[in-house]
């Protein structure tokens, strides 16, 4: 469980990053590629949203079996 923790951890911080360069650096905010940035980084954090509410499930299912 730990690795997909890590994994969601990293792709939501990936998220916010693409996002950010997308509206921060000048030269991509001019272009087309933020569209192409923006994109990605809503696919990851989408991604991002459904790992965790899959680790939550898992953590769940888990703890009821312990009881």
């Amino acid at each position: 469980m730990r690795k997909q923790v890590k994994r969601t951890v990293y792709m939501i911080v990936i998220a916010v990053m693409l996002f950010s360069a997308s509206m921060a650096i000048p030269l991509i905010y001019h272009s087309k590629a933020k569209d192409y940035f923006q994109g990605a980084a809503v696919g990851l954090m989408l991604a991002g949203l459904i790992s965790t509410v899959m680790v939550l499930l898992e953590f769940i299912k888990e703890n009821k079996a312990t009881k």
